[in-house]
């Protein structure tokens, strides 16, 4: 079954895509040189004009929009259409500052909601289906912009927005609902919840999922194809793997209709011998890539490093791997952890010069002891900034406090990299959904 939206977008060629963003740059700089004075000036400030801009090789150049530029120019200052031609706002939380707000015009929800169609009918959908769309609906984009690209498709519509999961269970087993939206840890509640009221897989319409603003951890994987039976995401490493020991791990995710994977290198185990290390069958992920590429129809996601990876010599040579992991066919990549949001924004744009198109999932993991922290930098080699030492060395003798602590640090962080235009949020959640959940709770409050 052809799973496109807007095929001639979609499948379009690579030559094709450069040529749509070289004359939509050119024609946006222009649009906003004349209609933004705010940003006129930043431009003018760089000795820019739109002349300046003849390509996407030029973007570089531009200046870039920071959170403080956001909350200067609040609430009009960015708007670059008369506000007769703005039909919806939505907006930030606000918890640490002023409110970033955007005006959306009709064509940009046409846009946003077929972003959302394209995702929908990716995972399956068509117009036979019935989507329940479980995000939280109001200032944030999402549930607005899934039930859009739910009706786009076709889909009959379930507006359920989050919570009352009692509820959410009855419209998903008496409407019949085929497709489930909302975050990886309430689909897995929600599965949880199924279980215990004594339900079971084959008693669930349900047939795919589209699950945003945290990733899961293997057994939250497990949890949500084995109680809602849908499809997920396995992670594979190739450290310590043979070239049959991964043809015979495709064909058993195959046996059970998994078709996506997080291809991943993988740690050195420590019994493995240094002769062993050496005579590997891969020496990188993009290498297991090529194989999994040429050898399986599996969809594949790999791993990017905000500091670069500690093996690495150079940022440089790190974001060549990165290159190739995408030439390889990965579909988008997660982050290693970080705790300090500036290094993830130099990454993006180191690595959008460096070519790399595919989008980025951001990795946050919240701190709840002071343990987990020693382990955790000694195997990502991520900093430390001070404000989370001193958090730390405040509570880390509490074990209570410094839960807490640590989950208001993830929640800060996160809702920082939102409010600078980061939407997609994988949660490293250690195999603890309650603290995941309460993360998300918090974010979409």
């Amino acid at each position: 079954m052809e799973r496109y939206y807007q095929p001639e977008i979609e499948c379009a060629s690579r030559e094709q895509i450069k040529a749509w963003q070289d004359e939509r740059l050119v024609k946006q700089v222009r649009h906003v040189w004349d209609n933004v004075p705010y940003y006129r000036k930043k431009m003018e400030e760089k000795g820019l004009t739109p002349d300046d801009i003849r390509s996407s090789d030029d973007l570089h150049k531009l200046p870039f929009i920071t959170k403080a530029d956001l909350r200067e120019a609040y609430p009009y200052g960015l708007v670059a259409k008369p506000l007769k031609e703005c039909v919806r706002i939505q907006s930030t939380s606000g918890t640490t500052g002023k409110r970033v707000v955007a005006f959306y015009t009709q064509h940009d929800i046409d846009l946003w909601e077929d972003c959302c169609a394209r995702a929908i009918m990716a995972a399956g959908g068509t117009d036979e289906d019935v989507c329940q769309v479980s995000y939280g609906y109001g200032l944030f984009t999402g549930g607005p912009g899934l039930n859009g690209g739910s009706h786009k498709v076709g889909c009959l519509t379930i507006p359920t927005s989050s919570g009352n999961t009692e509820r959410q269970i009855m419209f998903i087993k008496d409407l019949s609902a085929t497709i489930l939206c909302c975050t990886p840890s309430y689909a897995a509640y929600i599965g949880e919840t199924m279980k215990e009221m004594g339900l079971t897989p084959d008693q669930i319409p349900l047939k795919a999922g589209i699950f945003g603003a945290e990733a899961w951890s293997e057994e939250m994987r497990q949890d949500i194809q084995n109680t809602l039976g849908i499809d997920a995401v396995a992670h594979m490493t190739c450290v310590g793997s043979r070239k049959e020991d991964l043809l015979r791990i495709a064909g058993e995710l195959k046996r059970h209709n998994i078709s996506h994977c997080l291809a991943l290198r993988g740690d050195r185990p420590k019994d493995m011998s240094d002769e062993q290390f050496a005579s590997r069958d891969f020496a990188h992920a993009n290498d297991m890539m090529d194989f999994l590429r040429e050898h399986t129809d599996l969809h594949m996601a790999g791993a990017c490093y905000p500091e670069k990876h500690f093996e690495s010599f150079s940022m440089e040579s790190d974001l060549n791997h990165l290159k190739r992991k995408q030439e390889a066919g990965a579909e988008f990549f997660i982050s290693q952890l970080f705790f300090d949001n500036d290094y993830y924004y130099s990454f993006l744009e180191k690595a959008a010069r460096k070519g790399i198109t595919v989008p980025f999932c951001a990795g946050i993991m919240p701190i709840t002891s002071a343990g987990q922290l020693g382990t955790t930098v000694t195997l990502s080699g991520s900093s430390i900034p001070k404000a989370l030492a001193n958090l730390i060395a405040a509570y880390g003798d509490n074990k209570e406090d410094m839960r807490k602590a640590g989950i208001d640090y993830a929640i800060r962080q996160i809702r920082d990299l939102q409010e600078n235009g980061v939407n997609d949020i994988h949660i490293y959640a250690m195999n603890k959904p309650k603290t995941t959940a309460e993360i998300v709770a918090a974010i979409y409050r």
